[in-house]
């Protein structure tokens, strides 16, 4: 079932769908173990995919 969250980065709200994580908006977006060690850092829980694909080109 989706859940509803606010994103640390943006605040903006989305759906969550860490049990079907194959459902989920984020599986479409690849991240490296570099990028997924960095966001861990920053950030304590899941982001929206714009802020993911923002990540992500950061890290390019």
């Amino acid at each position: 079932m989706p859940v509803q969250k606010i994103c640390p980065r943006c605040k903006s709200d989305f759906l969550c769908q860490h049990e079907n994580i194959s459902q989920c908006a984020c599986s479409k977006i690849s991240i490296n173990e570099k990028e997924m060690e960095f966001i861990k850092k920053q950030y304590k829980d899941c982001l929206c995919v714009k802020c993911l694909q923002e990540l992500k080109l950061m890290q390019t």
